[in-house]
């Protein structure tokens, strides 16, 4: 039944994370799970007063840096994505921060 699932995308979110390295447990989180985007990684985050955000093309360990990671270290509220290109080009660095779709082996999943 789903013996051709294939991972595209990641996305990953945290909240209300006081007194937790939120950038640094993201980054390592967007990391695991790079094997289902290889084209780009982004993040955005608040205190609760302004939205912040950094994305770019390449791997997650070439996207962020610690001066990149840093402008986070206020943030209560984060979600990364690592972006598997679907549609347009690898060079795209319009990255989505949230991912909504609905799969595509939906009635499969039902079904299991």
């Amino acid at each position: 039944m789903m013996d051709n699932l294939h991972e595209k995308c990641a996305v990953w979110g945290m909240y209300n994370v006081d007194g937790l390295d939120a950038p640094n447990l993201s980054y390592s989180a967007l990391f695991s799970m790079q094997h289902r985007g290889q084209d780009g990684s982004g993040m955005a985050g608040t205190d609760g007063h302004a939205i912040i955000s950094y994305k770019n093309v390449g791997l997650v360990t070439d996207v962020w840096a610690p001066e990149h990671l840093q402008k986070f270290e206020k943030s209560r509220i984060l979600i990364g994505h690592n972006r598997y290109a679907t549609s347009g080009s690898s060079k795209d660095v319009g990255l989505l921060l949230i991912h909504i779709s609905e799969p595509t082996n939906q009635a499969e999943i039902r079904m299991a």
